[in-house]
């Protein structure tokens, strides 16, 4: 009897494996006499079946990056916009305020201003 499993001189087997590896080839003894070779396949990975011919559906799993990735990009953004809002209106509040100080300036000494007198001081009244 021939193996299935073996290949011949042109490189052609028996077996019916479509996507798998010949195995465990068998002689099985008919009651009329006759004998058959039988054999079992062993599947590739994603085939299923006597014969491996049935594509076993893969569940993809929606991958955690393709979620992750955009809501941290969005965030990011949302956090550059809001430092930059918070800088534009300290910024305004700091022009709008000025930058008086009295205590700086009583501690460095700086020059007093005199003010200018703003009444006339009046005219004298004479006697005739």
């Amino acid at each position: 009897m021939v193996n299935p499993c073996l290949p011949d001189l042109q490189n052609r087997t028996l077996h019916t494996c479509v996507h798998g590896r010949c195995v465990n080839p068998i002689v099985i003894k008919q009651q009329s006499g006759r004998e058959v070779t039988t054999h079992e396949c062993d599947c590739f990975e994603g085939f299923e079946g006597p014969q491996c011919s049935h594509v076993i559906e893969k569940h993809h799993a929606l991958a955690l990056g393709y979620i992750l990735g955009p809501v941290a990009a969005i965030l990011l953004v949302l956090c550059l916009l809001g430092c930059m809002l918070f800088l534009f209106v300290a910024r305004n509040k700091r022009a709008n305020q000025g930058t008086y100080s009295p205590s700086t300036q009583e501690m460095t000494g700086a020059a007093r201003n005199q003010m200018p007198v703003i009444h006339k001081v009046p005219l004298q009244e004479r006697l005739i």
